[in-house]
């Protein structure tokens, strides 16, 4: 049973500079999508709470910061389920195990588009560096545009992806 259009996951620590990245994305989302049928949530890590509203949507973005990667640089990918062995839940859970999660317990998985920038600093204490500050800018408004111009436009955006 679907209850809204779509979901938004940012993950992050925002009191460890750019690691905070995905989260200080999906509270501005929240704010700017307040009135439409996207749900938005900014967590610290992804929790297997988040397989029951992952089974209600027919699209999921998250929004992380990566160890990997040029710092800054926003990477958008379309993540595949990871079925070879589904992991004990634990704090290393991330999107391509959800999704295989998900899938294993619920029979669906909902269209995923992660959002993703390589980190400079993640020090407890340390503020966004100036290109992760510019990623999560056009991270937001990415997100925005999609969701404006309607949610068929974010399954449509996803289903392009995948064919690259």
């Amino acid at each position: 049973m679907k209850t809204s259009a779509g979901l938004i996951i940012g993950i992050g620590n925002p009191l460890r500079g750019d690691d905070g990245f995905g989260y200080l994305a999906a509270e501005s989302l929240a704010k700017k999508l307040k009135n439409t049928p996207v749900k938005v949530v900014a967590t610290h890590q992804l929790l297997p709470e988040h397989l029951d509203l992952m089974r209600k949507v027919a699209w999921v973005v998250f929004i992380d910061a990566s160890a990997a990667g040029e710092a800054g640089k926003l990477t958008i990918t379309t993540p595949r389920a990871l079925f070879e062995s589904p992991l004990a839940f634990s704090h290393s859970l991330d999107v391509t195990h959800m999704m295989a999660w998900c899938k294993s317990l619920y029979r669906v998985c909902p269209k995923t588009l992660l959002l993703s920038t390589g980190i400079a600093d993640d020090r407890v204490g340390m503020p966004f560096s100036p290109g992760v500050r510019r990623a999560l800018t056009k991270a937001v408004s990415l997100v925005v545009k999609l969701i404006n111009v309607g949610n068929p436009s974010v399954e449509a955006y996803i289903d392009n992806l995948s064919r690259d």
